[in-house]
């Protein structure tokens, strides 16, 4: 099977899943969709309540927007009949990107789980987003990596949940994002974002985003 995924803060983990698509969206739209969590009751299934509990001293407390060292609690909908919460921290939350942005830069926008020693359980969550000779098209993957003790049991338990659920978050973002493409309105703009934040890559697009339509797997 495939290695881990590596994210920045789990450069050799045990377990990824993953999911991609091509969204028919600007960079801006995807991004806004993700950093500011206002949005996501209009779009996400799997995750569609943020709460900030806290934000970086030198972002409005009362901000929805996601910046590096924002404290969420996420209520997720692991299946129809299976909710639950879960701690996370906003990075890495690059600048927003720019509409002059070459074909093949990547911005990653991402999340850390908390309130789990690390040893027992560590997750990241990556979403990264390739703009194209379009500018107008996107290729959109998102993975998460684990690592730690109990990530035998997860994959047992909810390995297959995920699966599903990741399939439908990105279905879920890529209508949202292509219907505010199309109506011009470009979402709720994330504008002013990047106080806080780390870089946006600009090289080509690697090999690993296939481009195929709702493809996941479970690597590890």
């Amino acid at each position: 099977m495939a290695p881990p995924i590596p994210t920045p803060l789990i450069p050799k983990g045990k377990w990824s899943v993953v999911s991609a698509d091509q969204i028919h969206a600007r960079a801006e739209v995807i991004y806004d969709a993700i950093v500011n969590t206002s949005t996501w009751p209009d779009w996400s299934t799997f995750v569609p309540l943020v709460n900030i509990t806290s934000q970086p001293p030198d972002v409005d407390p009362g901000s929805k927007l996601m910046v590096n060292g924002t404290d969420m609690t996420f209520t997720v909908h692991m299946s129809a009949s299976f909710k639950t919460k879960s701690a996370e921290r906003g990075g890495p939350v690059p600048p927003r990107p720019n509409a002059g942005d070459a074909p093949g830069t990547r911005y990653h926008v991402g999340w850390e789980g908390k309130g789990i020693p690390t040893w027992l359980l560590h997750a990241q969550r990556i979403n990264e987003i390739i703009t194209t000779a379009d500018p107008n098209v996107c290729e959109y993957k998102t993975w998460e990596t684990f690592d730690g003790l109990l990530v035998p049991m997860l994959k047992m338990t909810n390995g297959k949940n995920l699966e599903t659920m990741f399939v439908t978050w990105t279905k879920d973002l890529k209508g949202y994002c292509e219907k505010q493409q199309q109506q011009g309105s470009g979402g709720k703009s994330a504008e002013g974002q990047g106080t806080n934040v780390s870089e946006a890559h600009t090289q080509p697009s690697s090999a690993d985003v296939d481009g195929k339509k709702d493809a996941v797997e479970l690597q590890g």
